[in-house]
């Protein structure tokens, strides 16, 4: 499975990191004033940081194998890979009818 760079269920979940700590960053800074000479490397290391999240997000959406979410309270588990080789009940959807 391959997931763009740019995918948007992979930015959405970069800006919710994104805002939760530029929101605690504010929070910080508004306390602690920092030295004229240290906001540039400080600045380069974070965005770095920011850098390095996101491509951790890319290379973990990328290696993601399985999924496990709830419809109507039933707990729903999709699996890549061979449905025979799993133990446990399978689901295969199929058309009774001749569709033409």
């Amino acid at each position: 499975m391959r997931v763009k760079l740019f995918d948007r269920k992979l930015l959405e979940h970069f800006y919710g990191i994104l805002s939760a700590s530029s929101v605690l960053t504010s929070l910080l800074l508004i306390v602690i004033d920092i030295p004229s000479r240290y906001k540039l490397v400080i600045s380069f290391f974070s965005v770095v940081i920011l850098i390095s999240i996101y491509i951790f997000l890319w290379c973990k959406a990328n290696h993601l194998t399985s999924i496990e979410f709830l419809i109507n309270d039933s707990p729903v588990e999709i699996v890549f890979g061979d449905i025979f080789t799993e133990d446990g009940l399978k689901v295969i959807a199929f058309n009774e009818f001749f569709d033409t």
